[in-house]
């Protein structure tokens, strides 16, 4: 039962949700099966119990407990109950945009030739369009689809010479350009990661109209991602991010959270792939970013920040050593962060803070204290202890130190990207452990190999410790 779809999808359920499911699967317009409804009052009942969920003989028993067990007959009534709360959720999403709902109204009342209800529902779903604050693609499809509406009931009535078809064009390319535009930007990023090569279609149709019609991008949701756009194929040219971040400031308040969350990741990977190539004024950049982010509550989703998103900003600010400020971040914050990675968390860039401030015994005490289960973070954790024994001239204990970090990535399989680069910081340390620092020429030689290695993440510190022999 417990790797079933139903009980996964079951799991995502919040309380408010599970009490709204129970008088669900009570309707009998979505439920007419009894064992449905007992199934899913016995899973709800004991969602929270340590033992969750049960398996299906003591399922079973609870729906029919005068049957012998029958596998067939639990998996019909679980697949019933998956249907019903999949109905359930589609339903719950379908009320909860009231324009959405509004116009998929006025289209029953103009297929059934109510006029007077279609005027009025109409009337209402334009009020609830223009009390929105978001002006992305969403709206301009909701207001594309309540024009068509208004179009199909006025045409059928014979007023041809009040169709409102400018509107619904403008509407329409609206949507088309931004969300195309939005899409492009999405492309770009997956295919910078992932080096895939995509067909961008109708894009370079998109662009040049928009040349022509430049009055265009003051619309938010056209605006904002044609100078992100820019800003990813043009990242030489630093007046397209400057443009996308004003736009970002400037019309923050006319997108939906999620999606206002992705336009400021994109802005920030954008910081990181110039700081990768060595532009340092864009550590301050990214966290300018990440300090509005944070005041503005746009990492924080369902009362949670990411331990990722809080590890980078307290890595951007310990760049800039901005050490106060990443000290009472990490405070305020930790109580955001995943109950189950809380205190690894807070303790492992505690640590990184601590030896910033070259307080080691502090961050080797920190650092000894959590127990990493995150592979990542463990490694990360090892890499300071590296750095901290190379500092304090502790030969003994960073040999042993470096004989177990490698046999650690070996053992552990860290695939990829994360093995070359540890095993790089592994190689070059050992390197700067032995190399004759009165060797002009060998000190030369490893500068050039640190240089040109590939992956290495901890390049600009073993280049300082070299440079400091030399």
């Amino acid at each position: 039962m417990k790797k079933s779809r139903l009980i996964e999808l079951f799991q995502t359920l919040e309380k408010p949700e599970l009490r709204e499911l129970k008088k669900f699967v009570r309707s009998p317009f979505f439920n007419t099966q009894k064992e449905v409804s007992v199934l899913a009052d016995f899973l709800i009942n004991n969602r929270d119990a340590n033992k969750f969920p049960p398996d299906k003989t003591t399922a079973f028993k609870k729906i029919f407990p005068d049957e012998a067990y029958s596998d067939v007959k639990i998996r019909l009534v679980m697949s019933a109950l998956l249907k019903c709360l999949e109905s359930y959720l589609v339903v719950k999403k379908a009320l909860a945009e009231e324009s959405d709902t509004k116009i998929q109204l006025a289209e029953v009342y103009r297929s059934r030739k109510l006029s007077r209800h279609f005027q009025t529902t109409k009337t209402l779903a334009r009020r609830s369009l223009s009390s929105k604050k978001e002006r992305n693609a969403t709206f301009w499809r909701q207001r594309y689809a309540l024009s068509v509406e208004q179009y199909y009931m006025e045409s059928a009535q014979g007023r041809s010479a009040a169709l409102n078809l400018q509107e619904v064009t403008d509407a329409l390319d609206t949507f088309f350009i931004a969300e195309k535009l939005r899409q492009s930007c999405i492309l770009l990023t997956h295919q910078a990661v992932y080096k895939s090569d995509y067909r961008h279609g109708l894009l370079a149709a998109v662009l040049e109209y928009l040349r022509q019609y430049p009055q265009m991008l003051s619309e938010p949701a056209v605006g904002i991602y044609y100078h992100a756009f820019y800003a990813l194929t043009h990242a030489q040219e630093e007046v397209h991010f400057q443009n996308f971040k004003n736009h970002l400031f400037l019309f923050s308040k006319h997108f939906p959270e999620q999606e206002l969350r992705d336009l400021y990741l994109l802005a920030i990977n954008y910081c990181i792939r110039q700081i990768n190539e060595g532009k340092r004024p864009y550590f301050r950049e990214g966290f300018d970013l990440y300090q509005r982010g944070i005041q503005n509550e746009i990492f924080i989703e369902k009362g949670l920040l990411s331990r990722f998103t809080y590890s980078n900003i307290v890595g951007i600010g310990l760049q800039l050593n901005e050490f106060d400020w990443v000290e009472n971040f990490l405070k305020s914050y930790q109580p955001f962060i995943e109950k189950n990675h809380r205190e690894s968390t807070f303790s492992y860039n505690m640590a990184r803070l601590e030896y910033a401030r070259r307080h080691f015994s502090t961050a080797i005490s920190l650092l000894q204290k959590a127990e990493y289960k995150d592979l990542l973070t463990n490694l990360g954790a090892k890499t300071i202890l590296l750095k901290i024994f190379f500092e304090q001239d502790s030969t003994d204990l960073l040999n042993a130190h470096l004989d177990a970090m490698k046999n650690f990535i070996r053992r552990k399989r860290v695939i990829g990207y994360h093995r070359e680069n540890y095993l790089n910081i592994v190689h070059f340390t050992g390197k700067l452990n032995t190399v004759n620092p009165f060797q002009k020429s060998e000190l030369k030689k490893l500068k050039e190999e640190i240089l040109s290695a590939e992956p290495l993440t901890e390049r600009e510190w073993l280049l300082y410790q070299l440079e400091e022999m030399m």
